[in-house]
């Protein structure tokens, strides 16, 4: 991850308030304008990419850095053996530029936004129709497009990209629905994985995710074509291409495909950074979003990282990995077994923005172990400045933080991002920070040094559920959500936005059946089952679901069992001799019945297959009842009733269709939760069809789930 920013190096102080952009030093062209040869028109055909077999490497041509008239600068370097290359722009426009979320909502515009008057579809379907992917990466102070597109479509690709930049929408409505959906995204990101999204509101410069989603709510988006046009401009920005061709031949093409971009007048001397505000401190401290009856809390510590520029970046990397390894060794897990918590484990991961990246741990644990936890973090970081690293210590660190580095920079484009600082920081006569080798380790002074610094930096730590501990003085409570956000998105009318209401809902329902871990796992269930329904006899059932269109039944009557088989090549049942095939419309109704078991339903949505959207909210003699509605085709009008209080999904209901292609109200009633197989499952159900006109009760002997690892 890039950690200084290129334009940083030419002079544009973009993250200070009132700094005006500055030219950017002149870098020699490796090949001379005269020796350039004429751009290949932009309807060439694709050329073949080279491959790692079979093909004798010729001698790669040197990395270009020229400096466009406009202020752009563009580097060039050869692409890798395979079928994509990348083209990547630096703009220096950050979250903390303008107002909170002004940056954020302008860099999806630039990539969602279209011009139906001029064909132009949006950057993000130019790009998928090409067969390649685009990234979007916001940082504090910039913001950074990536294409990787097929080796031969590169500047077709370019072309699409100038495009967006030069034209952004100024419709208003279209803005207003680019958000709108933005925001849904959001804030159901949010909701699915609210420790990392809440690092990563802090990387952004916001305090919590309440701040982070009212920023994003309280803008105008008349607001935005005005931002773009002071930021989003070819002064100061930075674009890298590692395509085929000559470096001189393929810097034409940008100066020929982006005139008109190019060609567009910088802003007033001073307006470009009007909005730019000092960077903000990192915020310290505990902050914790409660939830009443939670019986755990998820902790997220976050940790920022040193800057790649400077010469000790290497060593202070190697000091973060001196206090927590991969999240079970260093100091911190010292502490814990001494303070008697050794058996709660830290989950580790990397998290990086455009320009800021962080060490963020996660555990989970009741409320009261987790502010022992993160009393922990500070006991530790003290613990090296009491007693520094020994030079063992140090070594096994540099080598854990190696990887970790070696891992971040896989990423083809944080590895590009970094790439183009080098060699930008050596166009300018900057050296990049040095690294320290195993002949050159720090001396005990140096390492003391580092412990002091390590002991110095902020850490925030994020607690979501449960209740904190009263009288805490470290502890500051906030709102997941701004007030009304989840109603003002419903109000949208957009199924996004209503899927986002809904997974509060879901999440709760899911952890009190067991979690989401278990859930994606669960395929199929196997039971056995006494059926009961009026006027006819008793049926005992033996049914094994194996997952979508796999199941065998045995329902035995009277001394009869009659065997019903659904795969991939049959639907077929059997009664002693006798087989008969299912038609169609019998085999799906089989399939939907299983899929419509409540913890089917909810392993759907844990692995993302299943949307929902809220209906109501009842009161039904003592008990609340929150209305779902599944969106997609999958089922006709399926609803689920979810029990406010126990969370627990008590009555499923839909409509069935007939052979005959009537229509048929099926309402299921599920009680008598017990724990199998490590979830909770519901042992009766109740089926009544037409309005109670029919109805078949099942009582569970057994249920066990099925997962797709085995567990």
């Amino acid at each position: 991850m890039i950690r200084s920013l290129p334009w940083l190096l030419l002079g544009a102080a973009v993250a200070c308030k009132g700094a005006g952009p500055q030219p950017p030093p002149k870098v020699a062209n490796p090949e001379p304008p005269a020796t350039v040869p004429n751009p290949a028109p932009a309807t060439a055909p694709p050329t073949k990419p080279p491959t790692a077999a079979g093909v004798a490497k010729p001698t790669p041509a040197p990395a270009a850095v020229e400096s466009l008239p406009s202020g752009l600068t563009v580097t060039w370097s050869q692409p890798p053996l395979g079928n994509l290359v990348l083209l990547q722009l630096g703009l220096p426009a950050g979250s903390l530029h303008g107002a909170p979320g002004l940056a954020e909502l302008a860099l999806e515009v630039l990539v969602a936004s279209s011009d139906a008057t001029a064909a132009r579809p949006s950057l993000r379907q130019a790009i998928a129709e090409l067969g390649g992917n685009l990234f979007a990466d916001l940082g504090p102070t910039s913001s950074w497009l990536t294409l990787e597109v097929p080796y031969g479509r590169w500047r077709v690709a370019l072309e699409a990209l100038g495009r967006a930049l030069a034209a952004p929408t100024l419709s208003r409505h279209q803005l207003e629905r680019l958000r709108e959906a933005y925001l849904a995204q959001r804030t159901g990101a949010i909701w699915r994985d609210r420790s990392q999204e809440a690092a990563r509101t802090l990387l952004l410069g916001a305090t919590d995710t309440h701040d982070y989603l009212a920023g994003l709510l309280d803008r105008d988006v008349g607001e935005l074509p005005l931002f773009a046009a002071r930021h989003h401009r070819p002064r100061g920005a930075v674009l890298s291409l590692r395509v085929p061709g000559p470096p001189g031949e393929a810097i034409a093409e940008v100066a020929r495909t982006w005139a008109e971009w190019l060609a567009t007048p910088p802003p007033a001397a001073g307006a470009a950074n009007a909005g730019a505000l000092p960077l903000r401190p990192f915020p310290s401290g505990l902050a914790w979003s409660p939830a009443a009856g939670s019986l755990t809390t998820e902790l997220t510590v976050v940790l920022p990282l040193p800057e790649g520029d400077r010469d000790d970046a290497a060593w202070r990397r190697t000091m973060v990995a001196c206090l927590v390894r991969d999240g079970h060794a260093g100091r911190l897990i010292t502490v814990q077994q001494e303070q008697g918590l050794g058996t709660v484990a830290w989950r580790s991961q990397v998290l990086g923005t455009g320009d800021r990246t962080a060490l963020v741990l996660t555990a989970t644990a009741p409320p009261a172990v987790v502010h022992r936890l993160w009393q922990c973090v500070a006991t530790a970081r003290q613990a090296l400045v009491t007693n520094p690293p020994s030079p063992e210590e140090f070594a096994t660190a540099a080598r854990s933080a190696a990887l970790v580095q070696r891992l971040a920079a896989a990423d083809r484009r944080t590895a590009l991002r970094a790439e183009t600082w080098q060699r930008m920081a050596a166009g300018s006569g900057t050296q990049p920070g040095t690294q320290p080798t195993p002949e050159s380790p720090p001396t005990a002074a140096e390492r003391l040094q580092l412990a002091q610094w390590l002991a110095a930096q902020p850490v925030a730590g994020i607690a979501i559920g449960g209740t904190p501990p009263t009288g805490a003085p470290d502890v500051r409570t906030f709102e997941l959500l701004p007030p009304g956000a989840l109603a003002r998105m419903v109000g949208g009318g957009t199924e996004p936005a209503q899927a986002a209401a809904a997974v509060p809902w879901l999440d709760d329902a899911i952890a009190a059946v067991g979690g989401r871990a278990l859930l994606r796992e669960l395929r199929g269930h196997r039971s056995t089952a006494t059926r009961r329904a009026a006027r006819a006899p008793e049926a005992q059932e033996v049914v094994d679901w194996l997952g979508p269109g796999k199941l065998r039944r045995e329902r035995t009557v009277l001394g009869k069992t009659v065997i019903t088989v659904l795969d991939d090549k049959v639907a077929i049942e059997s009664l002693d001799q006798q087989v008969a095939s299912l038609t169609a419309a019998n085999a799906a109704s089989l399939q939907r019945e299983q899929d419509r078991h409540p913890l089917q339903l909810l392993a759907a949505h844990a692995r993302g297959e299943l949307q929902f959207r809220p209906v109501a909210q009842r009161r039904s003699g003592d008990r609340e009842w929150m209305v779902l509605e599944a969106l997609g085709s999958r089922f006709d009008r399926l609803r689920i009733h979810l029990d406010v209080a126990s969370h627990l999904i008590r009555l499923v209901e839909v409509w069935e269709a007939r052979d005959a292609g009537l229509a048929t109200h099926v309402q299921e009633i599920w009680t008598d939760y017990r724990t199998s197989g490590g979830l909770r499952a519901p042992h009766h159900c109740t089926a009544e069809l037409d309005d109670g006109a029919h109805r078949v009760e099942l009582i569970f002997r057994e249920w066990l789930p099925q997962f797709a690892r085995g567990q």
